[in-house]
């Protein structure tokens, strides 16, 4: 896979889009919902995803990240146990 460039930091979160990528742990989904809802009410951002991994061991898959690019500004992503 070809290195992909990070995106420029967001100077605003009302009206971005906002990923959301489970990395497949054990409570990841729970937590990264309540991010969500949270972003979306108190920052006006459009919440999109979830994605998920297949695990929390491997990296995004080539197609994974090819889905994800285009349809967000931002992207969250919490490793939680």
């Amino acid at each position: 896979m070809s290195r992909i460039e990070p995106a420029s930091r967001l100077t605003r979160l009302s009206g971005a889009r906002i990923g959301l990528l489970d990395p497949g742990k054990r409570t990841a989904g729970a937590v990264l919902n309540g991010v969500g809802e949270r972003l979306a009410a108190e920052y006006d951002a459009n919440v999109v995803g979830p994605w998920k991994k297949s695990s929390p061991y491997r990296v995004c898959t080539k197609k994974l990240v090819e889905e994800i690019v285009p349809q967000c500004d931002g992207l969250v992503m919490g490793v939680v146990d």
